[in-house]
């Protein structure tokens, strides 16, 4: 996964080439992007519920549910662990958020996990391929955008900043973003 995440941002890994990007100061805002998800997903079950199209809101909870099925198996399959767990030193810039406090927690899991191979405990925890942090907004995406393009527009520009804030805090590769449109897409169509 590092390989491929050094081959597809030109030689550096992307959290790195993030972090250089955005600099330090964008943590805070980074931060609170990344904790975004559970309200934006309210918002998508909200407007679902109000437009009073049971089909839709059908359809919506069961490409839901093989998002995260799936995503789960794959991360199972799969635990990339993303650079903030092979590389500290790359995120040791950042000034402390929510999302560095999450990170603190997440290596204890890891530390536990390497000293440990064979347990089940937490692992869970540890973020894999595909990103369901950002397969979740990108359907949501999808379902919005047929509702209202400018719901879509929103959402669009909320994966966006989903997808930079997974990379900022290395908590994904850009691998497991690109898989997780895939994801989400092919569960919209299964």
């Amino acid at each position: 996964f590092a390989a491929s995440d050094t081959m597809l941002c030109n030689g550096m890994l992307c959290a790195e080439r993030a972090v250089a990007l955005f600099g330090p100061q964008s943590a805070w805002f980074m931060s609170e992007i990344y904790l975004a998800f559970f309200p934006y997903l309210g918002f998508v079950l909200m407007i679902l519920i109000l437009q009073r199209n049971a089909l839709l809101a059908q359809r919506f909870a069961v490409a839901f549910a093989l998002v995260w099925l799936l995503g789960i198996l794959l991360v199972y399959i799969a635990p990339s662990w993303g650079p903030c767990y092979y590389y500290r030193d790359l995120l040791a810039v950042l000034p402390r958020t929510e999302v560095a406090d999450l990170q603190e927690g997440l290596w204890r899991f890891k530390i536990y996990l390497d000293a440990h191979p064979k347990s089940t405990a937490a692992a869970f925890l540890i973020s894999g391929f595909p990103s369901l942090h950002l397969a979740v907004p990108v359907l949501g995406t999808i379902f919005l955008g047929r509702i209202s393009r400018a719901l879509a527009i929103f959402s669009v520009l909320f994966c966006l900043l989903t997808l930079a804030a997974t990379i900022y805090f290395g908590l994904h590769y850009l691998i497991d973003d690109i898989g997780a449109f895939f994801l989400a897409v092919g569960a919209y169509y299964l």
